[in-house]
């Protein structure tokens, strides 16, 4: 079970607690990883400093077990005043560069650096939980690094009051030399998914040394050689083994085939000298010998390391970049399901809003209605009204101008039938005149007869 924070037991240095059991609801979720050993889950929670080696890790049986105490708070409320520094169940302050994952939408995840860790040593790091909701958070692992990785957990599921934190124990046991970058998922019920990123660098621990083996990484020239004695023996054992020739100075070796005169002969103390001579000048050119060879293997051991750390400075970039790319590749398909997931609740969202405004919309339609309805029945009547109104009036309009167009009709008819009239009555008049006229030729006819024959006398002239 994960650690908690005590803020009230700070004087009690041996007071340690687990997390108090779960319910009987939840007492069966809680799930323990199988490949976690006993001794690291019973590590002392004093500091973040320092591994503890496996030649020095006590046994199970030796291990100091957690006291538990009355009045310690299995829970901590979250601290209102900043300035309330955050210790640990024991009264201990955790370190200062705690990670913390806040348990929000959208958090920051944290780092947790676990620095360079000796192959075979163990080293722990905490990582603070905080809950600022007012509501029960549940978490549980949903990814985990490989077992050869080396990562320990305390607990897989975490059940944390609201407002509260709990503090989680996290231990790394290297493996393999080397830098490692992993992460550590979790879920709540949401489907929220939170990550604690774990960075640490594991180193292989320096050999102890050895007496047998004390002059091996010594340089030859700085040897310690025998004492005088031992090398006049040399030089005598070198002596014997040569003679000279009578015919000649060189030397000849022991064990090649000789006259038997020859063997009979002793060099004289001055060809011993030229021989000492001789054999110290051969020792000084295997010396000088020993220092060229030795220089030059400086500098080859020189160009070796320069090469070695070009080769694994190249590495490291080639996996710094390789490292990189699957993060980056990581951190894509991240972002692409997190946008498809914003993607997915907006569109939801919408949808919720659009079914709402279409109700709203239809509510306001179906009054818009009812209104206009009500509205219309008033507007009817009068429309009614009006069209009655106009319909008559359009009776007296087209009576009237009935009337106008028969009256106009009639008119003319009667202009037509004066006019009629009057040319009769002009014909019948001159007829009147013309037979008037007649008849007053007439009597002008007579009378003109009348008085021509007035004229003329009675009796005949002769």
């Amino acid at each position: 079970m994960p650690f908690v924070f005590d803020q009230q037991q700070t004087n009690s240095r041996t007071n340690y607690d687990r997390q108090p059991p779960q319910p009987t609801a939840h007492r069966n979720s809680l799930q323990r990883l199988s490949n976690i050993p006993r001794p690291v889950k019973q590590l002392v929670v004093e500091s973040n400093t320092g591994g503890i080696s496996h030649a020095s890790k006590p046994t199970l049986d030796k291990l100091p077990l957690p006291t538990p105490s009355k009045d310690l708070n299995r829970t901590r409320s979250i601290p209102q005043d900043e300035s309330a520094k955050t210790k640990l169940s024991d009264g201990t302050e955790p370190d200062s560069e705690l990670a913390i994952l806040e348990l929000v939408p959208f958090s920051r995840q944290p780092m947790v650096n676990f620095g360079d860790v000796k192959l075979g040593t163990t080293k722990i790091k905490y990582v603070l939980l905080r809950n600022s909701l007012n509501i029960q958070q549940q978490l549980f692992v949903k990814s985990f690094p490989k077992a050869d990785k080396g990562f320990y957990m305390d607990a897989t599921e975490f059940f944390i009051a609201p407002n509260t934190e709990i503090c989680v124990a996290l231990a790394w046991t290297p493996k393999i030399v080397g830098g490692l970058r992993e992460s550590i998922t979790l879920q709540d019920v949401n489907r929220m998914p939170k990550r604690i990123v774990l960075m640490g660098t594991a180193t292989r621990p320096k050999p102890e040394p050895s007496l047998s083996k004390s002059n091996r990484n010594i340089p030859r020239l700085f040897r310690r050689t025998g004492s005088p004695s031992k090398m006049n023996r040399q030089l005598r054992q070198e002596r014997n083994k040569l003679v000279f020739s009578p015919r000649s100075s060189h030397q000849v070796k022991l064990d090649k085939k000789v006259k038997p005169l020859t063997k009979l002969l002793s060099p004289s103390p001055e060809k011993r000298h030229q021989l000492v001579r001789k054999i110290l000048s051969q020792y000084d050119g295997q010396m000088a010998t020993r220092v060229q060879s030795y220089w030059r293997m400086i500098i080859e051991q020189r160009r070796l390391a320069n090469l070695k750390a070009a080769r694994e400075k190249a590495a490291i970039v080639i996996q710094s970049y390789s490292r990189m790319v699957l993060e980056r590749r990581r951190f894509l398909l991240l972002k692409a399901t997190r946008e498809q997931a914003a993607t997915v609740m907006q569109k939801f969202y919408r949808v919720v809003l659009a079914r709402k405004e279409l109700a709203r919309l239809r509510d306001e339609r179906m009054a818009t209605r009812v209104q206009s309805y009500w509205r219309m029945i008033p507007v009817r009547r009068r429309f009614v009204h009006f069209k009655r109104t106009r319909e008559n009036a359009a009776t007296v309009i087209q009576s009237c101008s009935r009337m106008v167009l028969e009256r106009r009709r009639f008119l003319r008819l009667k202009a037509a039938r004066e006019n009629a009239a009057i040319v009769l009555q002009k014909y019948y008049r001159a007829r009147l005149a013309r037979i008037e006229l007649a008849r007053l030729k007439d009597e002008r006819m007579v009378t003109r007869v009348q008085s021509y024959c007035r004229m003329i006398p009675k009796t005949p002239v002769c």
